[in-house]
């Protein structure tokens, strides 16, 4: 355990926690806002974590029918972080936003299963957007201006 910055070098059991860390090969968990190994066995627990081998893919998806969006995943095989950019198009299009989020990806054997959850977003619209269809509970809330109202005379 270290207040600033941890490393390890070689093989490494157990736990890493600072607010950065750097491992070799670790068998445990880092705990820190950022995390850096070249191999983790184990789970990584901050904001930012990079594995040699892990997760670096650029992602392209859209929400809704007139919202797309642009992110990039970076981590470890089993946790990553997301940030994304997107643009609305079609006869109703939104302003730019931005969002931060997590996944995790779990294998077992010849299965896989990932979860993704963007919390953290922000737009520059400054009118309440509406959610549809059969996605829209599981969308997260985004942080949004309240629209100005005319002065009552």
């Amino acid at each position: 355990m270290s207040g600033l910055v941890n490393v390890a070098g070689g093989d490494s059991k157990g736990a890493q926690v600072a607010l950065v860390n750097f491992a070799s090969h670790i068998v445990g968990t880092q705990v820190g806002l950022v995390n850096v190994s070249d191999r983790i066995d184990g789970w990584p627990i901050g904001l930012v974590n990079i594995e040699k081998d892990g997760v670096l893919q650029t992602e392209l998806w859209t929400e809704d029918i007139s919202s797309a969006m642009l992110g990039y995943a970076f981590g470890t095989r089993v946790a990553y972080t997301i940030a994304s950019v997107g643009f609305g198009f079609g006869a109703s299009p939104e302003s730019p936003s931005a969002s931060l989020g997590i996944g995790a990806r779990l294998t077992l054997g010849p299965f896989s299963a990932t979860w993704t959850s963007r919390g953290a977003s922000s737009s520059a619209t400054r009118v309440p957007s509406i959610s549809r269809g059969p996605r829209a509970a599981s969308r997260c809330a985004s942080s949004r201006a309240i629209p100005r109202r005319a002065p009552a005379l």
